[in-house]
């Protein structure tokens, strides 16, 4: 059963920690200016779904692909798979989770600004993977800002710093 798309009240994401994971390719001597910059962090974040009467926490290891800009602004794409925990199962008495606990899949792109502040889109999928019955799953797309909360002006992937996001969502 294909259900509209309905808006969602705005996702909070409340943590975002970079763990020390970088690669540049090809080498950098080899081609500098065609570097790529691969990386990653963890995202924990909370949402209320509204319409659905409820809530979930995820966390999420990600894995950022950076590929060379111009006049300060760094285009990459992410994608990451982690773990979700929805307060109920049973959603708008027509879509049954199963359980949950729900893996979340996601797949992004944005753009980096030299102030520290990101620009993107995402797709996520959250699902049980047919641990239980029904395994009916459900979908968010969102547009989001995200800018550094403390002030610092670092547009580096590696950099480890607080971040205030806002989303604007819908779901299917």
């Amino acid at each position: 059963m294909v259900l509209p798309w309905k808006a969602v009240t705005p996702t909070n994401r409340l943590i975002r920690c970079d763990w020390g994971c970088s690669s540049t390719w090809p080498h950098p001597v080899a081609k500098r200016r065609r570097r790529r910059v691969l990386s990653g962090y963890w995202d924990a974040g909370y949402t209320h779904w509204s319409g659905l009467d409820t809530e979930s926490v995820t966390l999420t290891p990600v894995f950022t692909l950076s590929f060379p800009g111009n006049g300060g602004v760094t285009p990459f794409i992410e994608g990451g798979i982690g773990a979700a925990v929805f307060t109920e199962t049973n959603l708008d008495d027509r879509r049954d989770l199963g359980s949950k606990f729900q893996f979340e899949d996601r797949i992004g792109a944005g753009m980096r600004f030299t102030s520290g502040a990101e620009l993107g889109l995402r797709y996520y999928h959250y699902s049980n993977a047919g641990i239980k019955q029904p395994n009916q799953g459900i979908n968010k797309a969102a547009v989001y800002y995200r800018h550094p909360s403390d002030g610092r002006q670092e547009a580096s992937p590696d950099a480890s710093w607080p971040v205030a996001a806002w989303y604007c969502s819908r779901y299917r």
